[in-house]
């Protein structure tokens, strides 16, 4: 997972105001977002991803990188059902024997 962490003051102002830049400029550039790989739980209808970056109004996108999530995804039937602040979001699924619908994730936050 890749996620932006506050910089300790260094005790040199201009090393420090140096960070805050380096962070600035790469927030503007998409480090903002968070990422990560979630397998959906086979014999489940749904999976929780637990993410302290999450917000009621975060953005998620999914991909799949299974052939099986390829074929749950294109399904339609896959939806995000629940996104609790600072906790997690929930993945709705269908509930079948399939152990390997592997995907990546994307959380965008504005």
């Amino acid at each position: 997972m890749t996620d932006l962490v506050p910089t300790d003051f260094t005790g040199d102002p201009n090393e420090h105001r140096r960070k805050i830049a380096d962070g600035a400029n790469a927030a503007l550039n998409g480090a903002n977002r968070t990422v990560g790989e979630v397998t959906l739980r086979a014999n489940e209808a749904t999976t929780t991803v637990t993410s302290i970056y999450v917000t009621e109004t975060s953005h998620i996108t999914l991909e799949p990188l299974t052939a099986n999530a390829a074929t749950e995804f294109a399904a339609g039937g896959m939806y995000i059902s629940a996104r609790t602040s600072g906790a997690s979001f929930v993945l709705t699924h269908a509930n079948d024997a399939n152990a390997d619908k592997d995907f990546s994730y994307s959380i965008e936050n504005k």
